[in-house]
């Protein structure tokens, strides 16, 4: 695969980026939006967790729909790989 120049910048300063929270001792969680076309992108091999947020139609009544999210990659932890459903409130999410 070729990058473009903008892409391999926007990679070497993202990837610096990291590297410097990491030698802070940090674990690193990325929020983005991404599409279809954009989830497999570096940020997410590069990121120490990645949670993938989305809605999905209640089973029952199909025109209703839940939040829901999926650990899609929490390095050096073992975690459910389930669809989990969220509640998103003003207080925050649980």
């Amino acid at each position: 695969t070729s990058y473009s120049p903008e892409s391999l910048k926007y990679r070497r300063v993202f990837y610096d980026f990291l590297k410097i929270i990491r030698e802070m001792g940090a674990f690193t969680i990325i929020v983005k939006e991404t599409t279809d076309k954009t989830a497999k992108s570096a940020d997410n091999y590069m990121a120490d967790g990645v949670l993938t947020l989305g809605i999905r139609p209640l089973m029952d009544v199909p025109t209703e729909y839940r939040n829901v999210m999926r650990i899609t990659k929490l390095r050096g932890t073992r975690h459910t790989t389930r669809l989990l459903q969220v509640d998103i409130t003003k207080e925050g999410v649980s």
